[in-house]
């Protein structure tokens, strides 16, 4: 079951070594976030699954980056929709790294974290802005 669905101006992950925080384009949270005086804590709330749409300007830092950055904050997947290049790319948590699959057009995203879940890619892939 899903708690929240949030976008980039609702939500941030904090990124302790670099002293910033992201702010994912999608971010899709199973679990509620721990509360303090009734005020969400961003330290401890991590999404399970994290999306970025590519942009020419954002390129290296989502695919390198951000790549880097959530495996080290412990999102369990990272979808990268990238419509230039025409795929998204799921990353999905290993034991020490990130385990990669391309996905097209034609294909239909699946994942464990929503059992009931299917996503044809083309649907996404055919409206994500093109830069």
């Amino acid at each position: 079951m899903i708690y929240a669905i949030l976008g980039t101006m609702e939500c941030k992950l904090l990124v302790w070594d670099l002293e910033s925080e992201r702010h994912p384009d999608l971010a899709i949270y199973l679990t509620p976030p721990l509360q303090k005086r009734g005020r969400k804590v961003w330290r401890g709330w991590i999404p399970e699954i994290v999306v970025e749409v590519v942009s020419e300007s954002s390129s290296d830092r989502d695919y390198t980056l951000k790549r880097e950055e959530y495996w080290t904050l412990g999102v369990k997947e990272y979808w990268i929709v990238d419509a230039e290049r025409g795929q998204i790319l799921v990353l999905r948590r290993g034991r020490g790294q990130w385990s990669e699959t391309k996905m097209g057009r034609a294909d239909v995203l699946e994942t464990k974290l929503l059992p009931a879940f299917r996503l044809p890619c083309r649907k996404v892939l055919d409206i994500a802005p093109e830069e």
